[in-house]
């Protein structure tokens, strides 16, 4: 069960998964139809891309679809907690005199990806997987969004008084069988991000690297070098000692450049919107990660580690889409 910090900062986390969205997607993203009723946007106009442009966009795309992930993720894991904390495996209140409550999963929180899977893959085959990955993704998603508003009217109408929960127990089967189904979903999808991301990174450095951005570049090149940590570290089986080290390593290395830039001239580098926040996220999760390893070396490793692993690289990762180089 979350302690009460844990849920302001799911909370808050959330209210900035959501604020990425519209960051990412514009306002546009508020008034857009259903996913699967829209029309792919060509905005590359069938025009073939310079390596450093298509490394560029295969990116931008990845991104978007990685934010979209995050954001659903982020509801869900909040909405999740919340119901297996009051109802047990059999579908049956754990404290009846308590009852049950409940908040449906609103439309709301797939607008931004219906924006995501709307944009074309321009032929760019690296986004192609990822974007059908997203759309089978969402489809289930929305599924069990609906299952939990149609649960939440059920509680809130108070229909377990007339029939003693039976109803309660349905409903229990439904929403556990299609929170199952879109786990997989975002296993599978997470892991297609990863490999598409892994192919392209190299490229993307080179690219920004001739922009001439140097803190756009290291900020990106942390990122780049979270990826494979965070892979080593929640890989199943679990990692062994001394197995994440090197890719740790090269993560440190970047975060160091990082941090020697953004302190060069920090206050034209907070000029970038959210990049404070960023460059403290950095610190936590290379602190995380840390812990973690020693932890990994003395075979210590405990699922409260992970998920602190996990709710410090989520917060890296939406936190590095917030950065607006171009703000205001």
């Amino acid at each position: 069960m979350l302690t009460g910090s844990e849920r302001r900062r799911a909370g808050l986390r959330a209210a900035l998964g959501a604020a990425l969205l519209v960051a990412l997607f514009g306002g546009n993203a508020l008034g857009c139809n259903w996913f699967d009723a829209e029309a792919p946007n060509d905005e590359l106009g069938g025009e073939r891309l310079d390596p450093d442009s298509e490394a560029i966009a295969v990116d931008d795309r990845l991104r978007a679809y990685a934010a979209c992930r995050i954001a659903v993720a982020t509801a869900f894991a909040e909405n999740w907690d919340r119901y297996s904390d009051q109802v047990d495996d059999e579908g049956r209140p754990r404290r009846r005199r308590e009852g049950v409550y409940l908040r449906g999963i609103p439309q709301s929180t797939f607008r931004g990806c219906r924006r995501a899977v709307a944009l074309s893959t321009g032929g760019l085959e690296a986004s192609s997987a990822t974007r059908t990955a997203t759309v089978e993704l969402l489809a289930v998603a929305q599924g069990y969004a609906q299952l939990t508003r149609e649960l939440a009217s059920y509680l809130e109408t108070e229909g377990w008084r007339e029939d003693d929960w039976a109803e309660l127990s349905v409903h229990d089967s439904r929403l556990r069988a299609a929170y199952g189904s879109w786990q997989a979903l975002d296993r599978d999808l997470a892991a297609k991000l990863d490999a598409a991301h892994s192919d392209n990174d190299a490229r993307l450095l080179v690219a920004l690297g001739k922009r001439g951005d140097a803190l756009q570049l290291a900020t990106r090149r942390v990122v780049v070098e979270a990826r494979p940590v965070n892979r080593c570290l929640m890989r199943e089986p679990a990692a062994t000692a001394g197995s994440c080290d090197a890719a740790y390593e090269r993560f440190v290395s970047a975060s160091e450049r990082f941090k020697s830039v953004y302190e060069t001239d920090r206050s034209a580098a907070d000029q970038v919107f959210w990049m404070s926040t960023f460059a403290n996220d950095v610190e936590e999760l290379r602190t995380v990660y840390a812990e973690q390893l020693r932890r990994l070396g003395q075979r210590r490793t405990r699922e409260p580690d992970r998920r602190a692993l996990v709710e410090a690289y989520g917060s890296l990762m939406r936190d590095a889409e917030t950065l607006n180089f171009d703000f205001p």
